[in-house]
């Protein structure tokens, strides 16, 4: 619901506030999660979101150690 997703961005506000050196890989973003099919149940990836989720944490975290 809105109110859940506001909630949900709000929390991540705080915490990146709290530990402003954190960085957070986000893929709840990602139009092919988006998709219900993905998941197991309502929480887990299934084996193909998860193959997607894999590769993009990867791509992220490894374009995060590049940075300076």
């Amino acid at each position: 619901t809105p109110a859940v997703r506001q909630n949900f961005e709000m929390a991540l506000a705080d915490l990146q506030r709290s530990a402003p050196h954190a960085r957070l890989i986000r893929l709840d973003h990602l139009p092919l999660l988006q998709d219900n099919n993905m998941f197991s149940d309502f929480v887990h990836l299934n084996r193909s979101g998860q193959k997607i989720a894999t590769a993009e944490f990867l791509e992220k975290l490894g374009n995060d150690l590049k940075r300076p």
